[in-house]
């Protein structure tokens, strides 16, 4: 029987249809091997990473996780100055810290840290944690970056060191320091000092509100470390974020709504990387970094972040950094080294701590 033209056509079409298929489950198999062999990578590449972190002393993995802290909160004022454009300051921080929360959980229910809940001794360090961390330090930090410029509110974050010292060394003398220490911290204040005011000695009132973040910050890290004798960072973390999200939301419902919010479709990747990395990971290693040293080195090492965050402002923001900026740098890198390469602590004291 002889096929009309229409079926000849058909024919061909099918043809050409099981042919698509054919090289598309190809291109599909390719992929997923690929990709299954790229995460064998991966994680064989942190296995070994993990491995060699387990060697080295209690010191070095407090400044390893300092270092990543850094590295992710560089990107804090990108993340929320980026957020700004389509939403408000106060919708970015409670929507972050609801994401964050959600991140903690999820980490608690992978690890089985839920029974940690029960330790009843936590939780009056939690409370001052949430409150100064999350309801005070946090909220001042996002109303602050919608007044100011991403370079200068890092920079103004670098203070943080200054009331560290003051206020472990000087109010509660937990930690005496050693003179290479405040050496490199003045060295970074002084870097700091030279790209905040740039020759003038006037401050936009979006960076007095980061100021004051500074200010409360060392206290919250106190009851910090805290919490974290007692429970996992994970733990401190999702308490310490669902309980800021649930005094944050009146806040917004009371001074702020969603009419307010421009696209808040075009926010929600932004505010995602933001809860789950900057809010989430980030204070994970921040957590356990001030759990093995000191708070004031930690945020000594923590303030090398404007820098992050200048190139970053640089390449996303398209913000040039100034001659005042570059010159600020050299001080600040001098500080860093130092305070890496000198003890901090009177040896004596840092044992008693411990």
């Amino acid at each position: 029987m002889l096929l009309g033209t229409q079926d000849v056509f058909l024919f061909h079409v099918r043809a050409q249809d099981k042919s698509s298929w054919g090289n598309t489950r190809l291109v599909l198999h390719t992929l997923v091997h690929k990709a299954c062999n790229t995460s064998q990578h991966i994680f064989a590449t942190l296995a070994r990473v993990l491995a060699k972190f387990q060697t080295l002393s209690k010191e070095r993995q407090g400044e390893a996780f300092t270092i990543s802290t850094m590295l992710l909160w560089g990107f804090f004022p990108i993340v929320s100055i980026l957020a700004y454009q389509h939403v408000t300051a106060l919708f970015t921080a409670v929507t972050m810290t609801i994401i964050s929360s959600v991140f903690f959980g999820l980490v608690m229910l992978a690890r089985k840290r839920f029974a940690e809940l029960s330790i009843r001794a936590a939780w009056r360090p939690i409370l001052w944690t949430t409150f100064y961390i999350v309801v005070v330090t946090y909220t001042l930090l996002f109303f602050g970056y919608a007044h100011t410029t991403a370079g200068s509110g890092s920079i103004v974050a670098l203070s943080q060191v200054l009331f560290s010292i003051i206020f472990f060394g000087l109010v509660l003398r937990t930690e005496k320091y050693t003179r290479e220490a405040l050496f490199g911290s003045l060295l970074m204040l002084v870097g700091a000092a030279i790209v905040l005011f740039q020759g003038s000695f006037s401050l936009e009132w979006g960076n007095w509100l980061i100021l004051l973040a500074m200010i409360t910050a060392p206290i919250g890290n106190y009851y910090q470390q805290q919490a974290r004798r007692l429970i996992s960072a994970e733990t401190l973390l999702f308490v310490r974020s669902l309980l800021g999200s649930i005094f944050l939301l009146p806040f917004f419902f009371f001074f702020d709504s969603f009419e307010h919010q421009t696209n808040i479709a075009a926010a929600i990747p932004v505010l995602i990387i933001g809860g789950v990395l900057i809010l989430g990971l980030a204070k994970i290693f921040w957590i356990e970094s001030i759990h093995r040293i000191s708070v004031a080195k930690a945020v000594s090492l923590e303030n090398f972040s404007p820098f992050i965050t200048l190139i970053a402002a640089f390449f996303i923001l398209g913000e040039v950094p100034t001659w005042w900026q570059v010159a600020g740098f050299l001080p600040m890198l001098a500080g860093a080294w130092i305070i890496l390469n000198k003890d901090f602590l009177h040896t004596k004291l840092a044992e008693v701590s411990e």
